[in-house]
């Protein structure tokens, strides 16, 4: 990618993850406060409503937001077609949901879901009138606006209204409240950000914003389907109670990686889409994306999978330890997960998303006959089920990536050896840390404290002594093509970095992609 290019990513980048860790803080800290308020029944009926309401927002969507930030131009009537659209996409929406919601409470066995998922339904309306505005701001790389907007709604309707109606004794009530205010704030700042005109548009249909929106809503559901079939599996056979306790588990992990990867997919797919095409230039940002993923996420999710009962009992307490099994194998799995959620923006990018839909339906199949095997026996196997589909995946989508790109898989295992190593080891040392203080102390929190403590120091020692060797080639490569926007302290160890890994490099020979 041209310098600009980088540098205006760079900069995406920083305020995605600025905007990240303030969202990510609050909504950790809110979602525990949530949970030792409520127990586990109100996460479980929420999660029901929501599974409803993820899938038919990515109907209200339509697949336009994708389709205006990838649009090599862009017109007014564009953007007035993709606004119409997904407003009456959202009106639509609206109206099946809360006729179909006595249907989805008769399956799930909880007749109190109905009214929540007839309450939550007028949230479709809500968020496609800031729909547009969102994806304008993507398309711009002004992140530091759509951050901005971000943690404002996320602080007033998860951290202010959630939890004040919580200890009002809302119950489940606090949390369709929380969902609500933050669409309406959500909305209400994009539209503000990213003002364009409201003027719903009659003229001949933009058949190329609709084509490419059509793929990207297949691919979306497809992948939505992976991501929470084994909820439904869960809510039929078990109940709202086991449902909470899965859904929390799921979200232990999940969240923190889907704010992680999200980020990163947002500004990898955009970024890509202006690359103008740059084989080697696309080459080497897919692979340092990989070596990034795997450095961040190994260390911490294989540390939450080897102690899985402390951090559950740190966390939300003993109300929640029947969480502590199922949350093993979701927190290996995201590893999984943040790998091959590098292969989308890739594909799309390229409007290659024909070859995520073909993989997407594969897993959807495969993730059907799985859980209903696992589910015969328990939760627990459930979970495992989905740990082998995120497996699956992982190799199936990444494996598209790599033949778009020319790349072996020889490369993939370069980029991501060095987040295995910092993985293991950290995760080594988070185990024998757990069983050391486990037998010292009794206070739940202050042993999760401890095991976080360990962790960060190993990880951050290990990559203070062995950083040539744990970083990529292309991720230094990367970086050093915009360290002139990074600080000294960073920039300086950053081209010691690159020096060494050359040296290295030219002593062996370069290693073909």
């Amino acid at each position: 990618m041209p310098e600009r290019l980088s540098t205006r990513t760079l900069s995406a980048l920083g305020w995605s993850y600025f905007g990240f860790g303030v969202r990510a803080g609050a909504s950790f800290v809110t979602g525990v406060v949530l949970a030792r308020i409520l127990g586990p029944k109100p996460f479980g009926q929420i999660a029901a409503a929501l599974l409803v309401f993820g899938l038919g927002n990515l109907l209200a969507d339509g697949g336009f937001g994708s389709a205006i930030v990838q649009a090599p131009e862009l017109d007014d009537a564009d953007i007035r077609f993709a606004f119409t659209c997904q407003v009456f996409l959202g009106l639509v929406l609206t109206a099946i949901c809360a006729f179909s919601a006595p249907a989805v409470a008769v399956y799930l066995h909880d007749s109190a879901i109905e009214k929540v998922i007839q309450a939550i339904s007028c949230v479709f309306v809500i968020q496609s009138i800031g729909q547009t505005s969102s994806s304008l701001l993507r398309r711009r790389l002004l992140y530091r606006e759509s951050q901005t907007a971000q943690v404002a709604a996320s602080v007033i309707g998860y951290s202010l209204i959630g939890i004040t109606a919580a200890c009002l004794g809302a119950g489940v009530w606090s949390l369709v409240a929380a969902q609500i205010t933050y669409c309406i704030v959500y909305s209400a700042i994009a539209v503000f950000l990213a003002r364009h005109s409201w003027v719903p548009y009659w003229g001949q249909p933009r058949w190329h914003l609709a084509r490419y929106g059509i793929k990207m809503t297949g691919a979306n559901i497809l992948n939505y389907g992976i991501s929470n079939l084994d909820k439904l599996f869960v809510g039929h056979a078990f109940g709202s109670t086991s449902l909470g306790l899965y859904s929390r588990a799921f979200n232990t992990v999940s969240p923190p990686t889907d704010a992680v990867v999200g980020t990163w997919q947002s500004v990898l797919f955009a970024s890509s889409s202006r690359a103008g095409g740059q084989i080697e230039k696309l080459q080497q940002g897919y692979l340092a994306s990989v070596s990034v993923m795997s450095l961040v996420m190994c260390p911490v999710f294989w540390s939450v999978g080897v102690c899985a009962p402390s951090v559950v009992a740190g966390l939300y307490g003993g109300r929640w330890n029947e969480a502590a099994p199922l949350l093993r194998p979701l927190a290996l799995a995201m590893t999984l997960h943040a790998i091959m959620a590098l292969s989308g923006p890739m594909l799309s990018a390229a409007n290659q998303v024909k070859r995520e839909l073909y993989v997407q339906g594969l897993s959807v199949l495969l993730a059907i006959l799985v859980f209903a095997a696992c589910v015969r026996y328990s939760a627990v196997m459930l979970s495992w089920g989905v740990f082998g589909v995120y497996a699956f995946r992982c190799w199936a989508l990444s494996r598209q990536a790599l033949l778009l790109l020319q790349l072996r898989w020889r490369s993939l295992l370069q980029a991501s050896e060095g987040g295995i190593l910092l993985g293991g080891v950290t995760a080594i040392a988070v185990w024998a840390t757990d069983r050391i203080v486990s037998s010292q102390l009794r206070n739940p929190v202050a042993i999760l404290v401890a095991l976080f403590l360990a962790g960060s120091a190993t990880s951050l020692i290990l990559l203070a002594l062995a950083s040539d060797r744990l970083l990529s080639r292309n991720l230094v490569k990367v970086l050093t093509q915009i360290s002139g926007a990074l600080p000294s302290a960073i920039a300086r160890p950053l081209r010691e970095i690159d020096r060494k890994q050359a040296a290295r490099e030219s002593q062996l020979g370069p290693v073909s992609s």
